[in-house]
């Protein structure tokens, strides 16, 4: 996948791909607390505070682009696997030759949501995904007349899934799986996402949790950035939290590899390279000015907190998430990206990216 909101020629692809591999991969995930079966943890209520949206409940696997790049609200897809990363089992002896029943078996389990699902295999350990957390799953998905319309097996690689984004059927189904787990899921009409679309009515899934990716906890000066913090022309503040090594910088030029997580002022997380297991890249002339003015003061490996008041986001972020932003952000790797981006005119929406309207 192109961490670029812009195409590059394929040899200055690889060259970009190279530098982002030497970045040593993200640790394991710290396994979440397990959650019951009856009563999985409910997603987290937004607070009401007046400069917020309201989280919607939009199709599993919406994702949230870098700090300031373009917001996708596509309905679920599995993303392309970079050069070198191991493929998917092979579709013929992964995905379900005949589709399910449209009618649950006897024997599985009926929730009082009206969910019913049933173990097709059982995992490993104990450990469940929380409502703030991620997944890494792969999914075939059919309609009640059979007809599938959802199958990451064939599309060669797994899907990634922000549990406070998918509805909440898939949710609660989601929250009884354990690693290595293979559950079927019936979810009725009334429980189905409404999605003018894709499909609608009663539909069945059957899901592989492959990883659980968790989520960090929203820091505690989340809405009140420390008297510490360094105030930024272009209006954003900043904390070191690790120092990092050397005294070279990024500068307009440059591309940066980093790990980052986003938390809206509500303490949802609105982006996270955590869900993707890998850092990601991009070039300080593509993303908000308030946050590439931030890149602009690090050295390799520090990492630090950016609080971005929400007047400042949306003046740059069309189609951004609403209200004050903070950003936990390491980099990992400054690139010179001079030679690598063709020349020609800036793509469309260069200077404010908008993002499409999400599905529903």
């Amino acid at each position: 996948m192109n961490p670029f909101p812009f195409p590059l020629p394929r040899p200055l692809s690889l060259l970009l791909l190279a530098a982002l591999l030497a970045v040593p991969a993200l640790g394991a995930c710290s396994a979440p607390e397990a959650a019951s079966e009856t009563a999985p943890e409910p997603a987290a209520a937004d607070e009401p505070r007046r400069e917020l949206e309201p989280v919607t409940e939009e199709e599993p696997g919406a994702d949230a682009g870098g700090p300031g790049a373009e917001v996708t609200g596509e309905p679920p897809q599995a993303e392309e696997p970079e050069a070198g990363e191991p493929k998917a089992a092979d579709p013929a002896s992964a995905s379900p030759a005949e589709p399910p029943p449209a009618e649950p078996p006897a024997e599985a389990r009926r929730l009082p949501t009206g969910l019913v699902t049933q173990v097709l295999e059982p995992g490993e350990g104990t450990a469940k995904p929380k409502a703030r957390d991620s997944v890494v799953a792969h999914l075939v998905a059919w309609s009640d007349q059979g007809t599938k319309f959802q199958d990451t097996y064939e599309q060669g690689s797994p899907a990634f899934f922000d549990l406070q984004k998918v509805f909440p059927a898939w949710r609660q189904g989601l929250q009884l799986m354990v690693e290595g787990e293979k559950r079927r899921l019936w979810i009725p009409a009334e429980l189905a996402p409404k999605n003018p679309q894709g499909p609608t009515g009663a539909a069945v899934f059957d899901v592989e949790l492959i990883r659980i990716l968790t989520a960090e906890p929203p820091p505690p000066d989340l809405r009140n950035p420390p008297t510490d913090a360094v105030a930024h022309p272009r209006g954003a503040k900043s904390k070191v939290l690790t120092a990092g090594t050397g005294d070279t910088r990024p500068t307009d030029t440059d591309g940066v590899v980093l790990t980052y997580t986003g938390w809206s002022s509500n303490g949802q997380i609105f982006d996270t390279t955590a869900r993707r297991g890998r850092p990601a890249m991009f070039p300080l002339s593509k993303v908000m000015p308030a946050f590439a003015e931030v890149m602009k003061q690090m050295v390799v490996g520090e990492s630090r907190r950016i609080w971005i008041p929400g007047a400042v986001a949306q003046g740059n972020w069309v189609g951004g998430p609403r209200g004050d932003l903070v950003f936990d952000v390491q980099m990992h790797r400054i690139v010179d990206t001079r030679g690598l981006i063709q020349e020609g005119p800036p793509p469309p929406g260069a200077e404010r990216i908008q993002a499409p309207a999400p599905p529903g």
